[in-house]
């Protein structure tokens, strides 16, 4: 697995928010604040880190029949 750089703009807070909302419907756990944090839960597995205006993904873990970086666009295009 791997680490992704992903900019974001806007208001951070409300854009993590709505990863939790989207991460609270497949039962992934997702914790953390604008500094850093961690998600779990059906074979899904990484943490995060802000450096500026990017957040710093690392995956450690993907379901079967997912792809890593179909992880990493569906976080993209909550933080754009």
């Amino acid at each position: 697995m791997g680490t992704h750089s992903i900019s974001y703009s806007g208001d951070l807070n409300h854009k993590l928010q709505m990863i939790r909302d989207w991460a609270s419907k497949y039962n992934i756990m997702f914790q953390g604040n604008t500094e850093r944090g961690s998600f779990d839960g059906r074979g899904l597995s990484g943490s995060y880190y802000r450096e500026g205006q990017f957040i710093i993904v690392t995956i450690t873990s993907v379901p079967v029949l997912m792809s890593e970086q179909n992880i990493v666009n569906q976080m993209a295009g909550f933080l754009r």
